[in-house]
């Protein structure tokens, strides 16, 4: 991928506009010349995937970055299989952001075992990382399992992985297994630069 997009303006479709308004914001956003657009996934409005597929439909340069879905609501080898799909529409301009939530969204409200958030995003990340590269995948981890899987379609070019994460702890895990990290639409100046200290 040309991570020239990095360089320019982007914008982030927050879940919870209208739908059927994302197909006129992403051309206006490709008239516009921005290099980049995000879609943000939060609950329980338009899913992200569905959102960035209809971006990516009616663009032919715009990044679309899905910024940031999470493995707890959706398994690894989902995430792995719907970015797929989307890298299929677009090909090369398709960016993942993978983040752990939050323990009010993901236990709280939809009664998932969240246990271990560092973990989970690390074998969420070298699952999907492994099928979207092709390969079939086993593997038995402390929070994902998979048996036997590989992607029937991968994509035609590499997707790259960003983490949405905040802490030192976290930040380190995105130095050794993502290729960036995700920062909030709401990070501060002093935190984006703690982020490209890291």
């Amino acid at each position: 991928m040309d991570w020239r997009w990095t360089d320019s303006l982007g914008v982030a479709l927050l879940g919870h506009g209208l739908p059927g308004r994302t197909t006129d914001w992403a051309r206006a956003a490709e008239r516009a010349g921005l290099g980049s657009l995000w879609v943000i996934e939060d609950y329980f409005h338009p899913g992200a995937y569905t959102l960035a597929a209809a971006a990516a439909a009616v663009t032919e340069r715009l990044v679309i970055g899905l910024g940031v879905v999470n493995p707890y609501t959706r398994h690894p080898a989902l995430v792995a299989m719907e970015t797929a799909a989307l890298a299929g529409i677009a090909p090369g301009r398709v960016v993942l952001g993978l983040g752990s939530s939050n323990r009010k969204w993901i236990e709280a409200q939809m009664a998932i075992p969240f246990k271990t958030p560092l973990r989970g995003l690390r074998e969420g990340v070298e699952i999907v990382r492994r099928l979207l590269d092709g390969q079939r995948v086993t593997c038995t981890g402390e929070v994902f399992s998979v048996h036997d899987i590989v992607l029937e379609a991968p994509p035609p070019a590499p997707v790259p992985i960003l983490l949405g994460v905040k802490g030192p702890r976290a930040l380190a895990l995105a130095a050794e297994v993502a290729d960036g990290v995700h920062c909030s639409i709401l990070a501060s100046p002093a935190h984006v630069r703690r982020v490209r200290a890291t």
